[in-house]
């Protein structure tokens, strides 16, 4: 019996640490980098191709979306990009993102 008492307290514990985790916000330097299209970069330098992947827990298929561009937006501001031309956008439970990181 105290057991289940126990469970019953922890559960919901459990699941709230499994959305904080999911919660993830980029960085303002990422949140900086813009989306764009091939011909708005024409003039700038492609520095990198970036990626990302959502891997963990979530609740919808749009945060796992979400998780995977954040990372690779983190990866466009380790190489002081300022734009994303997005390449590959495969969503579902295990999003998976690839761009071209631009410098303009």
């Amino acid at each position: 019996m105290l057991f289940l008492v126990r469970c019953r307290l922890l559960l919901p514990l459990l699941a709230l640490l499994l959305l904080v985790g999911c919660a993830a916000t980029p960085s303002p330097e990422a949140q900086a980098i813009q989306d764009a299209q091939s011909q708005d970069v024409a003039e700038c330098q492609r520095v990198a191709r970036v990626y990302g992947t959502a891997e963990g827990f979530f609740l919808s298929e749009a945060a796992a979306l979400t998780q995977a561009q954040n990372e690779a937006l983190e990866r466009a501001v380790s190489v002081n990009a300022t734009h994303v031309v997005w390449i590959n956008v495969e969503e579902g439970l295990t999003s998976y993102v690839s761009g071209d990181a631009y410098r303009c």
